[in-house]
């Protein structure tokens, strides 16, 4: 994925900012929270990842996460890899959160079934299915304790 193909494909201005965190989003493969950002990219204000993330939420490049403890993570989108409709992307999929580590990842084949009725009847905004356990980087350190 070329990052600045995608901003322009999506009508974001190319800031250096912008450029950063969406490789780092593209690198990571998992879902960062806004301190994880931070903490990589210590040159960058808060008020602006702030923004930086809102736009990128608002284009659809990235979701939004809430872990069992309230904090908020941001994972990059695979549906705008062949198309892009802002807002018209459901993100019909789990998530996996370690309960050690935290971290947090996308489960693309863990799809959700709506029901017909809800579809029908109903607008739906978000879905949001989280899976708690141990990852397997947790299980190993675990196992040579």
């Amino acid at each position: 994925m070329n990052v600045e193909e995608t901003l322009k494909k999506v009508g974001l201005r190319l800031t250096d900012t912008r450029k950063a965190v969406l490789s780092l989003f593209i690198d990571a493969n998992k879902a960062l929270s806004h301190s994880d950002l931070e903490e990589k990219l210590a040159d960058c204000d808060k008020v602006t990842l702030y923004r930086t993330l809102s736009s990128f939420l608002e284009k659809d490049l990235i979701h939004k996460i809430v872990n069992p403890d309230g904090v908020a993570f941001f994972a990059l989108c695979k549906h705008h890899e062949h198309t892009h409709h802002a807002h018209t992307h459901l993100h019909n999929h789990g998530h996996f959160v370690c309960k050690i580590c935290k971290e947090t990842r996308c489960i693309e084949d863990f799809e959700i079934e709506i029901p017909t009725n809800l579809l029908l009847n109903s607008q739906i905004d978000e879905i949001s299915v989280v899976l708690q356990g141990t990852c397997s980087n947790c299980i190993k350190i675990q196992n040579r304790v």
